[in-house]
């Protein structure tokens, strides 16, 4: 089968898919289950970026050997209301928007050198001996009402945006990076340093939908992401 087309194909079916839930209030991709995983529980140790930024009862990551698993539950902002990244313009800055959430794993943090803020591992670390890695993770579109001609944020029962997943060892990076970026898949789990960012991208289109979902927002330093930070550590759940 000619890949071209079956990304097309596969492209326009998200789309449809997607248009089609933006109809259904709380529309969340990486929905929760109600079971509350098991592990090494860690509480971020700091977090910086987008005002209001992360509450440190926001942002929950658990380790295992072989495995990261994250949850991060914020109050859906208004539009307008916060940074947005440059990419956006004034006329995208409205109900639905579109939330992506991105994680940032440093296999070995006692090579890095840390960022010029904190002591934290830092967009330079991504070197041999720290063996960063980078993926996308999961997507949220903030759900509406329609009343008199016009959107309206529809904050639900909590009004939140609830992002979940997790990274296995070995897990290919997503999306695919420039050749010439020096990054590795997550290989410990139990010790690597882990951030965890929420980008926004504005307004949603669902003509471009499909792609929004699977596309960086900003950049590292850019004040339009909400993130937290995870130090190696934490206790058994």
């Amino acid at each position: 089968m000619d890949t071209g087309v079956f990304r097309r194909q596969r492209r326009a079916a998200l789309t449809v898919a997607l248009t089609a839930l933006l109809l259904i209030p709380t529309t969340v991709l990486g929905q929760p289950t109600a079971e509350v995983p098991s592990g090494v529980e860690n509480e971020p140790t700091e977090m910086l970026g987008n005002e209001p930024t992360l509450r440190a009862d926001e942002a929950r990551l658990w380790r295992h050997e072989d495995r990261l698993e994250f949850e991060v539950r914020m109050d859906t902002p208004d539009p307008g209301t916060y940074v947005y990244p440059d990419s956006v313009g004034p006329e995208r800055m409205a109900p639905p928007e579109v939330f992506t959430a991105w994680a940032f794993v440093f296999n070995h943090p006692e090579h890095c050198e840390g960022s010029e803020s904190a002591d934290l591992c830092g967009p330079s670390d991504f070197s041999d001996e720290v063996q960063g890695g980078v993926y996308g993770v999961a997507g949220h579109v903030s759900s509406v009402d329609h009343e008199g001609g016009s959107f309206i944020l529809d904050r639900g029962t909590d009004g939140q945006i609830v992002l979940r997943g997790e990274i296995a060892v070995g897990d290919p990076q997503w999306p695919e990076l420039p050749p010439e970026e020096t990054t590795y898949p997550l290989s410990n789990p139990l010790g690597a340093e882990v951030h965890f960012a929420i980008a926004p991208h504005g307004q949603v289109d669902p003509a471009t939908i499909a792609e929004e979902l699977y596309a960086p927002a900003g950049f590292p330093g850019c004040g339009c992401w909400w993130v937290a930070f995870f130090a190696p550590g934490g206790e058994d759940t």
